[in-house]
């Protein structure tokens, strides 16, 4: 990457890093209130209206992260592109193989 792309991605997460945190945090407490909420076993419907506000904030949440790639994605010059997309598919596929891990037969005691 050139230094002014550079310049420009951070640019881009710098902007958008403040509304990041503010969603993320918003998911959390919702998560945790909702968790408090099965855990009390409340009734069913007030847990299903929580779960659609977790389920909308986490919505938003990915919502803003996805634009903010596509905005970095579109700094990148075609070939470039095509490069990070290479990068980006090896990188995953380690860590889904790493997150596989071992597999170990549960023991019979």
């Amino acid at each position: 990457m050139t230094p002014d792309q550079i310049a420009r991605v951070d640019a881009i997460f710098q902007a958008t890093l403040p509304e990041l945190r503010q969603r993320k945090e918003e998911l959390d407490r919702l998560e945790a209130k909702l968790s408090q909420l099965i855990e009390a076993d409340t009734e069913e419907a007030t847990v299903v209206r929580w779960v659609d506000k977790t389920e909308a904030a986490r919505g938003q949440l990915n919502k803003v992260r996805t634009l903010m790639l596509m905005r970095m994605r579109q700094v990148l010059a075609p070939e470039q592109r095509v490069r990070f997309k290479s990068l980006h598919e090896k990188w995953d596929m380690e860590r889904r193989r790493a997150d596989a891990g071992p597999r170990r037969e549960p023991s019979s005691r």
